[in-house]
């Protein structure tokens, strides 16, 4: 009777604060219950968390479906003291925010649905998998290189054909930033700098509450290499933020010295726009270069230094 009645008392609650900005509604955490054998006092896998919040968001609105998940603080054991979780309601059209803390989980806010990512209905790998793929991929070369990164995980997937989700790990240092994507299904590494020792050129740009990471795994190429490059925006507002994603399109142009375009692309545009949802320090793919060095013609290009811009954001390679 007493839990049927806190039940009632949560859902009617809920109902006169769904229609602000910014509700809290916080259902506190019994440690020695919710807290399973071998997961450390304060610090939680992104799916034991995951469990844990629809648990208590089922009781809310059962036709909820997961969206995302993000921590800004994560150790390398893929754990966090603070998680939080995207859910959409399919019968209320809305989206809500929990976070899951060391004692309480907090409904925080809640707002209209967005078009961006898609439903994450698969099983996926957890955070401290994840984590593990990302350390052995590059991962723990960077925190060696600069030590007292910060690591951030987010686990979404883009709606786009044939997607899956992924995890997104992300490590932050005051000079570089390395980007990590692992395939959420089957815990495969997908993409990422790995070597963190090389002559890696990157610039930025700040776009609002975007800033724009254009970057290059190194500047000196071989004339039968493969041109990469891959640019990423991060939130470093305070709230979450939409960003208009034209996934893995953007347009860029490879010119020498002397200001002729030697390449370019994408060589097939496409109007297909995606919007997603960006929490304070999360980053997002907004797209990657990988095309063999060759002129128009097939020809490989030649010797020399070159300048390879997308948007406003030029870097300088050379190929020998």
């Amino acid at each position: 009777m007493k839990n049927l009645l806190t039940l009632i008392y949560i859902c009617l609650l809920f109902v006169s604060c769904r229609d602000r900005e910014y509700s809290v509604l916080d259902f506190p955490i019994e440690g020695a219950k919710s807290r399973p054998i071998g997961i450390p006092i304060g610090s939680y896998d992104a799916s034991f968390g995951y469990h844990l919040v629809e648990s208590y968001i089922k009781a809310i609105d059962n036709s909820v479906k997961l969206i995302s998940v993000h921590s800004q603080d994560v150790n390398i054991d893929g754990k966090s003291k603070n998680w939080t979780y995207e859910f959409i309601s399919t019968d209320k059209m809305i989206l809500y925010y929990f976070t899951m803390t060391i004692n309480k989980i907090r409904l925080d806010s809640t707002s209209a649905i967005k078009v961006g990512n898609s439903v994450i209905t698969n099983t996926w790998v957890s955070s401290e998998f994840a984590l593990d793929v990302a350390e052995k991929n590059g991962g723990k070369v960077f925190r060696n290189e600069y030590p007292g990164c910060r690591i951030s995980a987010t686990l979404s997937e883009a709606v786009i054909p044939n997607s899956y989700p992924s995890w997104y790990i992300t490590y932050s240092s005051p000079i570089e930033n390395l980007y990590i994507i692992i395939n959420a299904l089957s815990g495969e590494f997908v993409s990422g700098r790995t070597n963190t020792t090389g002559t890696v050129s990157s610039i930025s740009k700040v776009i609002g509450n975007f800033q724009y990471t254009f970057s290059i795994p190194k500047t000196v190429f071989g004339i039968h290499d493969t041109l990469k490059a891959s640019m990423y925006a991060i939130n470093i507002g305070t709230v979450p933020e939409s960003l208009a994603v034209n996934y893995g399109n953007i347009k860029w142009t490879l010119k020498n010295m002397d200001g002729i375009t030697i390449m370019h692309g994408p060589k097939v545009i496409s109007d297909y726009l995606i919007l997603k949802v960006l929490f304070p320090n999360q980053t997002a793919l907004v797209g990657l270069i990988s095309t063999p060095l060759a002129d128009s013609l097939g020809n490989p290009v030649q010797v020399g230094s070159y300048k390879l811009s997308s948007g406003t954001l030029s870097l300088i390679l050379n190929i020998q």
